[in-house]
């Protein structure tokens, strides 16, 4: 295949196993990943889209350049890197669900930075000098099995670094292993000499000296191979601390406790086994684990012995009084479920993790929206002053939409409508899209009254626009009543 291609408008799918843009190519057939037209091939700095569930391994043997991301949700991607020139990579949009695997060729493969603008479950398995996480990826979960020179992670996302853990295991491993060393039985002279371990020689070739069974040979002695190598197994564990979280983003302390208290292999793995829309694990070792709220519910920690997981324990706990993570800078005040202090008569929508959320006139969001133009195209004109039914464990950002663009949108779908497209289902819809687009005119009447003179003529025009709109409701109807 050319290593040159140039990609038209459109949309572009990679399927066949044997598809390759340069260096580039997707290992799995029929997977869901998109090449996105933004693109430039030539720079090779590239967007690839991980639709809705999709699944599949891309292999990048000589990527030099960035890579940028968008995640589908439940979407699993892997990722190899082969070259030693530090590529780039960037999760710009994902979804919780998501996950992304960054994989090494080789141990000389290595990666610059990896920066996650979103929460995603990341797995670096590479060699990384810079793995950046952002505000809006602060409720991401990573895992780190490779070296990773510099974490940045103020906003706490839940990080387990498994290569501190390897480096503590070999540090115990040289212990016993120095141990053994030490404790291993020493040869016996050839000439009878004095025996390390026993009593001394009488002479040349007697063996009342180092070849005693109660001297050199003893176990007393340095011959005895179970000094120092002795393992005791963990029994049972016990997990103490407060597991309620009252506040909001609070944290809880949970310590563990080992049985028998001189067991040898002291290692656990935390993991949240319900509830995880309601906590997460923020940091964790040996002796305990961080938990953060996320939602109101509750949730269940489990710490499990790490070389025997049939030895565990659990604790559950409840998160109480959590608000919806607002991000900086957001309108509105938060609450419980709900977003309140918004001005009623405007649209709104709810901006997170890469989707756009429409509210209703009612002050519920719909179903999520991939554009923030196809967003506006959906909501509606609060009535109240709030917005809820909001999910408290995610951050949202909220946008008013003024009425000038509301009203672009509303009108332009509006007398897009056929008559023919009218049917029992979307009638009411239409109907109150209508409604909508009349009140938001007499709403910019009412804001240019003071002005009245000198906007006279546009205030005309939306009154004639105005009896539009209510002449396409008398139609629809006139139509029902057919």
């Amino acid at each position: 295949m050319s290593n040159g291609i140039v990609f038209e408008k459109g949309k572009y799918t990679l399927t066949s196993t044997k598809s390759e843009v340069g260096s580039i190519s997707i290992a799995e057939k029929n997977t869901k990943f998109t090449l996105s037209q933004k693109s430039d091939l030539n720079k090779k700095n590239l967007t690839i889209k991980a639709e809705d569930s999709g699944q599949g391994n891309l292999y990048f043997p000589g990527y030099e350049k960035k890579l940028t991301l968008d995640l589908g949700k439940k979407s699993d991607v892997k990722i190899t890197i082969g070259t030693q020139n530090k590529a780039e990579m960037v999760v710009k949009e994902a979804d919780a669900t998501a996950k992304l695997s960054v994989v090494g060729k080789d141990s000389d493969a290595a990666i610059k930075k990896i920066v996650l603008n979103k929460p995603v479950s990341l797995s670096v398995d590479a060699n990384t000098e810079l793995l950046q996480i952002k505000e809006g990826a602060k409720k991401a979960v990573v895992t780190i099995n490779n070296k990773v020179e510099k974490i940045q992670n103020k906003f706490n996302a839940t990080i387990e670094d498994n290569t501190e853990k390897d480096k503590a295991e070999e540090e115990t491993e040289k212990e016993e292993d120095a141990k053994k060393e030490e404790s291993k039985e020493p040869s016996a002279p050839e000439n009878g000499g004095a025996a390390s371990g026993g009593g001394s020689s009488s002479g040349g070739g007697s063996s009342s000296g180092g070849g005693s069974s109660s001297g050199g040979g003893s176990n007393t002695g340095g011959g005895s191979s179970d000094s120092g190598s002795s393992s005791i197994a963990v029994e049972s564990l016990q997990l103490n601390g407060n597991a309620n979280i009252s506040t909001d983003d609070g944290l809880a302390e949970i310590s563990v406790q080992y049985s028998p208290a001189n067991a040898s292999s002291r290692e656990v793995e935390w993991r949240v086994i319900s509830g995880g829309e309601q906590a997460k694990i923020i940091s964790s070792d040996n002796n305990k684990a961080v938990v953060q709220a996320l939602d109101n519910g509750q949730y269940t920690l489990r710490a499990a012995v790490r070389n025997n997981p049939a030895v565990f324990a659990e604790i559950s706990g409840k998160t109480e009084n959590q608000k919806v993570s607002l991000a900086k800078g957001s309108m509105g005040t938060a609450g419980d479920g709900e977003i309140s202090g918004l001005a009623s008569g405007y649209g709104y929508i709810l901006a997170g993790e890469g989707e756009y959320f429409s509210v209703a006139s009612t002050g519920l969001f719909l179903a999520a929206c991939q554009t923030e133009e196809e967003a506006i195209g959906r909501v509606g004109l609060l009535t109240g002053n709030s917005i809820l039914k909001v999910d408290n464990a995610k951050v949202f950002r909220v946008i008013q939409i003024d009425l000038d663009r509301f009203l672009r949108k509303q009108y332009e779908i509006y007398m897009a409508i056929e008559e023919k497209d009218l049917t029992i289902s979307n009638f009411i819809e239409i109907g109150n899209m209508a409604h909508d687009l009349g009140v938001a005119v007499e709403k910019k009447e009412m804001e240019s009254a003071d002005g009245a003179e000198k906007t006279n003529g546009r205030i005309c025009q939306k009154k004639s626009r105005r009896k539009k709109i209510a002449s396409g409701r008398n139609m629809m109807s006139l139509q029902l009543n057919l």
